[in-house]
């Protein structure tokens, strides 16, 4: 697809843009006295067109870095405090909200646009110290042309989500859609630091992050998945698969091996899986070893594809070979509502194809 995805990074990477843009315009200074702009760089870039940063190091590349990294630092205070306020989705269920909360943009105060190293100054001592700037025009200008990029590319995944509407692959428009309105969110707190009045002047038309996430949770809940599990004897595995894919708000079908499901309208997926508990011997031990073994697969039936296979299997000991099994039913309940879910959200809503 052509539109950008939240996992690329930005163009122009740190170093880059410091050694690129400062190589033909920056000014050596040496000698005893030290230049003015190493204590007060705003005599020559003043702070209402400039953000500055002086780097120090042994070597002029690494104090350049150092430099460039300083803008970041410079910035890094605001960023932290817009990225953790908490987002409220108040209409999605837990398991969309935990998903999206981890979901992490790629971009980061390691690649601003805009930096160039304007002056250096290699003292007596030997340290050499580089002074990067950042252009609040120019750096503006991009970042409010990117959020107008994503913002066009938001509507076309959320419009590809709409008409792919009750399958996993409008989940992952959807999910695509959220990982750039996030990206926007950074770029929108970038431009409240660095050109306030660029800010006031681009919108987008998806409304917020939340509005696209709560989006997200709407078209999960009209998916339809069956579950069947092969030696689940009281149920309680398929139970435990059903409470892991309703925490997305997906409405997980669960039967028994001699029950159908009641309502199988619309169902385009099937999760079969197949469960066995082995007796272990440990002629060492007192204790009575139980392992499991689960195996799934979750298919497509339009297509007959599998979109996410799964398998889990562990060991568990008691005193006794009920206790043992008990527990080893416990625990693969457990694996499946703790585990499952996001290893499923992370294989089916990653990427639309």
């Amino acid at each position: 697809m052509r539109y950008a995805s939240a996992a690329c990074a930005i163009l122009l990477c740190l170093s880059a843009a410091a050694y690129a843009g400062g190589a033909k315009k920056k000014s050596a200074d040496s000698g005893q006295k030290q230049p003015e702009w190493l204590n007060n760089p705003e005599t020559l870039f003043p702070s209402d067109a400039y953000i500055t940063g002086i780097g120090s190091a042994k070597s002029r590349g690494d104090a350049e870095n150092d430099a460039a990294a300083a803008i970041g630092r410079v910035l890094n205070q605001n960023i932290e405090a817009e990225e953790n306020t908490q987002m409220s989705f108040s209409s999605a269920s837990e398991g969309v909200s935990s998903y999206l909360s981890r979901i992490k943009t790629s971009t980061s105060l390691n690649d601003l646009a805009g930096i160039s190293v304007k002056r250096s100054y290699s003292a007596p001592d030997g340290t050499e110290y580089a002074l990067a700037v950042l252009n609040r025009n120019e750096s503006g200008q991009y970042y409010r042309s990117k959020i107008e990029e994503n913002n066009a590319a938001v509507k076309e995944l959320l419009l590809l989500a709409e008409k792919t509407e009750g399958t996993f692959e409008s989940c992952a428009y959807a999910v695509n859609a959220y990982e750039l309105a996030k990206t926007n969110d950074y770029y929108f707190s970038l431009l409240a630091i660095i050109k306030p009045v660029y800010k006031k002047t681009v919108s987008v038309d998806y409304g917020s992050t939340n509005a696209v996430a709560q989006r997200t949770a709407e078209l999960l809940s009209k998916i339809n998945v069956s579950i069947s599990v092969d030696g689940d004897t009281d149920g309680r595995v398929a139970a435990a698969f059903a409470s892991a894919l309703s925490s997305f708000g997906i409405k997980a079908l669960a039967k028994q091996a001699d029950k159908k499901v009641s309502d199988t309208t619309n169902v385009l997926y099937e999760l079969t899986a197949s469960v066995s508990y082995e007796n272990i011997q440990m002629p060492d031990s007192q204790y009575a070893f139980v392992r499991y073994n689960v195996t799934s697969t979750t298919t497509d039936t339009s297509s007959g594809k599998n979109i996410f296979p799964w398998t889990k299997n562990a060991r568990v000991g008691k005193l006794t070979e009920q206790d043992a099994l008990n527990a080893a039913t416990r625990a693969l309940e457990a694996a499946i509502i703790n585990e499952y879910p996001q290893e499923f959200a992370a294989a089916v809503f990653s990427k639309a194809k």
